[in-house]
């Protein structure tokens, strides 16, 4: 007897074949739209089969070991019948088989196997609309009953043919559950942590980028210090510099200044200098003398000038040398010599005592008094008006015409093309070109020389002095202005015309006050040796 291949398929899960279709009354069935051939193409042309439902029924009836035409030995299994009717019940038939065994009898067609034959393609069915309907439901409720029986288990499992049952599945989806269930605590711990981290990474960057900010403010600091340093160094270092000895090279921590020359030196290298001069043809004691070196001539070790008197402490350089050497921790101390007798006057030996000084000063001015005294009182070795009676001299007057004082010719000036009369006449009276020139000086015989300051006239008199190293005259016109302000009384001022410039007259005492007899001419009889010796060089 064949083995049945249904009997494990569920009655739900079986599909009616065609000719279960065709038995149908199709007398009873109502007829609906024309009968056309067209319309038979429309309506017989089913709805597409669901691809995924064939697919996953098509698997599970292929895995199943009874539908596969090969594992029966009937040969006749392998071509189902086309009048085949499907089998409802498994069990029963089944039953009926084990009864019927000691009576063979041959099957009806309707009681053979019935082969599902999936199709992968899409097929047509003969049944009209509501056909169709009918088959689209009954394939759903075969796919809600296989779910049913199936065990746990994913759609990839239904796919592959895996399908797990029993209580190993259970435990197994329920320990994968809690290992997920794990997985996800850590991973949102992990994720906590992780913003945590991130939080402290940037704040992390936040501090980064405030100590870099605050280093580059300390590096431009750093760096204007180290220029204000360096700038600091320099002037220590001119400083420095300026304040060692020019002989022994060392800072002068007793400097001591030298007149008239001003150059400062420290006192060691003096004394040694002083007492180390040669002595001259023109000293009246020997080397021998104890006083030989007190009156020899001493100089300066600079520049050679003749020094007089003793040189004078400097207080302030001291203190300077003082500080620089202390800054100066790291360099050795210079050896001092050893105190001397001679330590609270350094000098005595080489300079007369200050008291024998002063007695010899004052020799020297009654010596200069007297040689001055046979010079013109009215001038002075840096312009005065002579002696102090004459400043206290209330009673002053205008000059008068006087003759020149000078002697100078023509023939004097050979570099010069032609020379003017009254240009010859201002220097006849003490003027120079220079100072003709920078003043814009004039002379004429009733109002004498005139000279102009910055838009001011200044009458001068008939004849001026100027020192030997006035040759522009510059000095003298400064001593005039200063003696305005000074002594008014010398001086008669009238302002002019346009209320800005003045006009200033030089008065002079009344008792210097001569009257001469002359004409209006300067060629008078107080000039004729003048130009008699004119006319004679020309030959």
């Amino acid at each position: 007897m064949p083995t049945d291949t249904t009997g494990s398929i569920p009655t739900s899960q079986r599909r009616p074949g065609g000719v279960t279709r065709g038995r149908e009354n199709r007398s009873q069935t109502p007829l609906r739209g024309p009968h056309t051939p067209e319309s038979w193409s429309v309506e017989d042309a089913g709805p597409r089969a669901d691809p995924v439902l064939v697919r996953k029924r098509r698997r599970v009836v292929a895995n199943h070991p009874h539908c596969h035409p090969s594992t029966s030995n009937n040969p006749s299994h392998a071509h189902p019948k086309p009048n085949t009717r499907p089998q409802r019940d498994s069990t029963a038939s089944t039953e009926t088989d084990h009864s019927r065994k000691s009576k063979p009898k041959h099957k009806p067609t309707s009681d053979e196997v019935e082969m599902f034959v999936i199709q992968d393609t899409q097929t047509r069915t003969n049944g009209k609309a509501k056909r169709a309907d009918r088959s689209r439901s009954r394939d759903t409720s075969n796919r809600a009953s296989a779910k049913g029986l199936s065990a746990p288990g994913s759609d990839e499992d239904v796919q592959e043919g895996k399908v797990y049952t029993g209580p190993l599945a259970i435990a197994d989806h329920t320990r994968l559950k809690s290992e997920l269930d794990s997985w996800k605590k850590k991973a949102h711990s992990n994720e906590k942590k992780l913003n945590k981290r991130n939080e402290e990474i940037e704040k992390l960057r936040k501090e980064l980028a405030t100590l870099q900010q605050s280093d580059a403010e300390r590096s431009s600091q750093l760096d204007k210090l180290k220029k204000q340093s360096k700038k600091s160094s320099d002037i220590i270092s001119s400083i420095e510099t300026n304040m060692a000895c020019n002989i022994c090279m060392d800072i002068m921590l007793k400097p001591f200044g030298l007149s008239p020359c001003g150059h400062v030196l420290c006192q060691t290298c003096l004394q040694e200098w002083f007492r180390t001069a040669p002595s001259n043809d023109e000293e009246v004691f020997d080397d021998d003398t104890p006083e030989a070196l007190l009156y020899r001539k001493k100089t300066c070790p600079m520049c050679r000038a003749i020094i007089r008197t003793r040189p004078i402490p400097l207080f302030l350089v001291k203190s300077i040398a003082t500080a620089l050497q202390q800054s100066k921790s790291d360099t050795a101390k210079r050896d001092s010599p050893p105190p001397s007798p001679e330590a609270s006057d350094p000098w005595a030996g080489i300079f007369l005592d200050p008291a024998e000084e002063d007695e010899s000063h004052s020799e020297e001015d009654d010596s200069d008094e007297d040689d001055y005294d046979d010079y013109d009182d009215q001038w002075s070795s840096e312009y005065g008006s002579g002696t102090e009676s004459d400043h206290q001299e209330s009673s002053y007057t205008f000059p008068s015409w006087a003759p020149p004082t000078v002697h100078v010719s023509a023939f004097d000036f050979p570099y010069m093309d032609a020379i003017s009369s009254e240009d010859l006449s201002m220097l006849r009276r003490g003027c120079t070109l220079a100072m003709i020139e920078l003043f814009d000086m004039h002379y004429d015989h009733a109002t004498g020389l005139t000279a102009v300051v910055d838009g001011n006239t200044i009458c001068l008199g008939w004849n001026i002095r100027l020192l030997p190293n006035d040759e522009t005259g510059e000095e003298f016109i400064d001593w005039l202005l200063r003696d305005m302000h000074e002594h008014p009384e010398r001086w008669e001022t009238e302002e002019q015309e346009d209320d800005v410039h003045w006009y200033a007259n030089r008065l002079i005492p009344v008792h210097e006050h001569r009257e001469y007899d002359t004409d209006d001419e300067d060629s008078d009889i107080w000039a004729v040796g003048l130009v008699e010796e004119d006319s004679m060089n020309e030959f």
